[in-house]
């Protein structure tokens, strides 16, 4: 990868980020490159004990990442903090917390041989740790609409962003809606959309790949949603396709984290859970479309999905619920409203697909790879240490 020069004894401190060892998201994606050019301190989003003991249980992650950091790849650090309270619940326990946090991280911080990192801040609630760290600049990245939650958390989370907002040298979001949003509060707000790991998805176009078993016996057409089944996700929209076309197999793969009672009695809808990520490309291979099937909610309003920049890079038909942000994409992405238009839409994807057409889908996802988006990163921040040492 080809990055933007950047100055030496740079380093990085990466904050309430999620599960290193869970869904493989923004937050990895780009913290796994830049740590090939910088070492890299990725703190996760603080869990309660017993979630991060079955985590060591399981073998997901080392005891002492829960007191030390742990290199998970080259040039990545993770630290996984526990809390005994709910953070969002108690703010002034919070900050008690961030405070033993932050002193904790100064620790590590010297145990790596860190000096004045930069700070990336994933969620408003690490707010007090901004200044704390005896940081180069900050910067804070925006991925989601956060207003979309029960009216107290939702002030308690806009009021740390409006501080956080006060303390930083840069904001990057993910979709048109947040660089509204946030432009009008920040004078330094950038666009850095969501992306594909494109080598990795484009395997899924190799004939070699085999079947996977689970799939093997499913009737085709195969119609497919990756990713978590959060609050966000249509199950309805689902359910009522699964109705009307009996004949195709409807496949769910990944963790389910809302009520599907929906979907009993529909032998023609296959929840087959989470897969690593090695496996996705087996799976996109078999997919005759894939779907993004959200509700119209703010937090979707202001989304930027990546696995439809995965699906595309896999080659993959896509048929999807209307997201301001997928107009990027034109009709390479179908859009569709209510029951009757997604079938119709699925209907015309299958009909319509060809191996030129699956050839322009993965031309689109080579304009949006991780390593793009790092590059923009990186020249960001450089303007950002630039614009310091002439304060300095």
């Amino acid at each position: 990868m080809t990055t933007a020069p950047r100055s030496d004894g740079d380093c990085l401190v990466c904050l309430w980020a999620c599960s290193w060892h869970g869904l493989r998201q923004r937050h990895q994606q780009i913290m796994g490159r830049l740590g090939r050019s910088m070492p890299v301190l990725y703190v996760e989003s603080p869990r309660d004990l017993w979630s991060s003991l079955r985590s060591v249980f399981r073998g997901q992650m080392q005891l002492r990442q829960l007191f030390w950091s742990r290199e998970v790849e080259k040039g990545v650090h993770v630290f996984s903090p526990v809390v005994l309270f709910s953070l969002r619940r108690y703010p002034r326990l919070n900050r008690l917390y961030l405070r033993w946090l932050a002193a904790r991280l100064r620790a590590l911080a010297r145990r790596l041989g860190f000096a004045k990192p930069v700070l990336w801040v994933s969620y408003p609630l690490a707010e007090p740790l901004v200044g704390a760290l005896d940081e180069k600049f900050a910067c804070y990245d925006c991925c989601d609409e956060l207003t979309d939650l029960p009216p107290k958390m939702a002030r308690i989370i806009l009021d740390s962003e409006e501080r956080l907002l006060r303390k930083v040298a840069a904001v990057f979001v993910t979709s048109e809606p947040l660089l509204q949003s946030l432009g009008a509060r920040h004078p330094n707000v950038h666009l850095v959309p969501n992306a594909a790991d494109v080598a990795h998805f484009v395997k899924a176009r190799e004939e070699n790949l085999p079947c996977p078993a689970d799939l093997a016996a499913l009737k085709k057409p195969l119609i497919g949603f990756i990713g978590s089944v959060q609050h966000w996700v249509d199950v309805g929209l689902i359910t009522e396709g699964a109705r009307r076309r009996p004949g195709w197999s409807w496949v769910i793969i990944g963790g389910i984290h809302k009520d599907i009672s929906c979907f009993s009695g529909l032998p023609n809808v296959h929840l087959l859970g989470t897969k690593r990520y090695d496996e996705l490309p087996a799976y996109l291979r078999q997919l005759d479309v894939c779907l993004v099937p959200f509700e119209p909610k703010p937090i979707v309003y202001a989304a930027d999905p990546i696995k439809v920049y995965e699906y595309l890079a896999a080659g993959k038909p896509v048929v999807s619920t209307a997201i301001p942000r997928l107009r990027v994409f034109g009709d390479a992405v179908r859009i569709a409203t209510g029951p009757e238009e997604f079938v119709a839409q699925i209907e015309r994807a299958l009909a319509e697909d060809s191996d030129e057409a699956a050839r322009r889908r993965m031309a689109i996802a080579s304009g949006h790879s991780w390593d793009s988006r790092v590059k923009q990163i990186l020249a960001v921040w450089n303007a950002c240490a630039a614009a310091d040492r002439k304060r300095q």
